[in-house]
């Protein structure tokens, strides 16, 4: 259950829990000191369990089984209302509208609560009756802000069909026109299946296409005419503010949508193209969105473990590399909330901001508050921890490096390959060896591969033919340096079920060389002998291909995916 970031609620029930008997004092002071002790706190302790701390502790009544008497056409219409705000509409009578929440201690929470549902229209002359229920129930019953319900694909069709024939003269802003209408149900659709991109492009003069990426893969969801296309892109560039006029040249904006339709930030760019109408593409950024520990994030114990060796120190950087899209900054924010200490001061500076920590006071980059001019001002700020999202040019890396000799801790990431690809770009920013060694913890190489669905993969034995076929980068000497003996390898296939939506995958995974810098590597680094860094990580089997195929052998991935995680040489 999450309590709406609030440490002083957290303290509440940890105390009573201690004083029921369900955790020591210890237990507790670790969970309240850490985010990730907390949550596996609450694996043990269920929700039912925290409703009823809740209820004697505020002294107010407590739904355990909420179920029985909720109205489901009622929290339907209101899901888009409460959902962002960890509540659900019950049920209603002509004196009392009961709403199910999280805690009744925050009154704060429950005035911003009557003022939605005040707006809302359904309250009127009624009494707003809050009881808490199990967070379990509103999880099942929300959406995380966002109106999926709304996202059914005939539903958006519907909204696309209608582009064409709807009038907007009366529509006062770009989401009451018809394809501001289809945009956001397209927007919506996306989310609900968990897409990170929406692209609309031309397939000819007259016919053009919507794709979503979905777990790394692009997928055709929708046909439509080149009108409807070119319909989409106008209402795009007013939402994000490009130039609706111009349709030559490439042009980038963002929107972000927020209150009743959730927290979502979406960068936009279009492109001209061949058939004279413009390629748009939406990258969906979900603010606020969930912080995951670094174990659910497919992270291996020996990854684990050098993980933890980095992250003990209270000065000098830890980096996070890895292409476009493989989820460093998930990375980044599962270490920070692995290591918070209640000691620390932490700032960050993000574009965008892409998830929300309690601990930490986030700054979003914009024109005037660019990554150097921020950090310059957060070194004034007298943080312990600073997270810089990415660093990309010399300035920042400059500031960033001075900052970690000089007694504070960055958390940061780089467009890099692998750990010693990293150490060359930091090198080529202007950093010399010296400070590299000097400054650098723990370096994670990560890419995110397509997981396959436990409930229908097929396993089989692996020969040596077979690998060589489907990885390259195995060559016959590698193979036998491995271990990858005749009847050693066991791997499975992609195969589909209803669970998977027939695409024998269920969401993705982490796949990383995690490199805690030990005196021995610090001493290449001071050399600047990159090939003997990369040989030793190679030796103890800390590089990406060893990352890779133990989790094939582990069923996690198919052998088809390690050529896709594997580095070009």
């Amino acid at each position: 259950m999450q309590v709406l970031g609030d440490r002083q609620l957290r303290r509440v029930i940890l105390d009573h829990l201690v004083r029921s008997g369900k955790l020591n004092e210890r237990e507790a002071e670790m969970s309240f000191a850490s985010r990730d002790a907390y949550e596996d706190l609450r694996r043990r302790v269920s929700d039912e369990d925290i409703a009823e701390v809740l209820g004697e502790v505020s002294g107010d009544a407590v739904l355990l089984t909420p179920e029985a008497e909720l109205d489901e056409q009622l929290s339907n219409e209101l899901r888009q209302h409460l959902s962002s705000r960890h509540a659900v509409a019950l049920s209603r009578t002509d004196e009392v509208l009961r709403v199910g929440v999280l805690s009744t201690l925050d009154d704060e929470y429950l005035d911003s609560l009557r003022a939605v549902l005040d707006r809302s229209g359904y309250v009127t002359d009624r009494e707003i009756e809050f009881v808490i229920v199990p967070g379990g129930f509103i999880r099942s019953r929300s959406s995380g802000g966002v109106v999926v319900e709304k996202a059914s694909g005939d539903r958006v069709k519907d909204l696309l069909e209608h582009i064409e024939d709807v009038e907007d003269e009366g529509a006062e802003n770009w989401q009451e026109t018809a394809a501001g209408r289809a945009l956001l149900g397209l927007i919506y659709e996306a989310l609900s299946m968990n897409a990170s991109d929406i692209s609309i492009r031309a397939r000819s003069e007259t016919e053009s296409e919507v794709k979503y990426r979905v777990d790394g893969d692009v997928r055709d969801i929708h046909l439509i005419s080149s009108l409807k296309h070119r319909r989409l892109v106008q209402v795009i560039k007013l939402a994000s503010k490009m130039d609706v006029a111009s349709n030559q040249t490439a042009q980038d904006g963002s929107i972000k949508l927020e209150g009743e339709a959730g927290n979502i930030t979406l960068r936009a760019n279009v492109l001209p193209t061949l058939y004279g109408v413009e390629r748009a593409t939406l990258r969906l950024i979900r603010s606020g969105g969930q912080i995951f520990s670094l174990t659910e994030l497919g992270f291996l114990e020996s990854e684990l473990a050098e993980i933890q060796k980095g992250l003990i120190y209270s000065q000098g950087m830890v980096l996070v590399t890895g292409p476009t899209g493989s989820g460093k900054n998930t990375t980044l924010y599962a270490m920070l909330r692995h290591s918070y200490r209640a000691t620390r001061a932490y700032l960050s500076v993000e574009n965008p901001i892409e998830a929300v920590l309690d601990f930490m006071d986030q700054v979003e980059v914009t024109e005037q508050l660019t990554f150097p001019a921020v950090l310059k001002a957060f070194l004034r700020q007298d943080p312990d921890v600073i997270m810089v999202a990415e660093i990309r040019e010399g300035e920042t890396a400059k500031i960033a490096s001075e900052a970690a000799m000089t007694g504070h801790l960055i958390f940061s990431t780089l467009h890099t390959n692998s750990a010693p690809d990293t150490l060359l770009r930091i090198r080529n920013l202007g950093i010399d060896n010296q400070t590299t060694a000097q400054i650098i913890n723990l370096l994670v190489a990560q890419r995110l591969s397509k997981r396959l669905c436990p409930h229908c993969r097929i396993g089989k034995d692996a020969s040596v033919d077979l690998l060589a076929e489907h990885l390259p980068v195995l060559d016959a000497e590698l193979i036998e340096e491995r271990g990858y003996a005749e009847g050693e390898l066991f791997f499975h296939n992609p195969s589909g079920c209803d669970k998977c939506d027939q695409t024998g995958f269920a969401g993705r995974t982490v796949v990383a060389e995690a490199v805690y810098v030990d005196a021995t590597y610090k001493e290449y680094l001071l050399d600047g002998d990159l090939g003997q860094f990369a040989r030793r990580l190679r030796e103890q089997r800390k590089d990406i291909l060893h990352a890779a195929m133990t989790r094939v052998q582990k069923g996690v991935i198919g052998l088809d995916s390690v050529a896709d995680i594997i580095p070009r040489q």
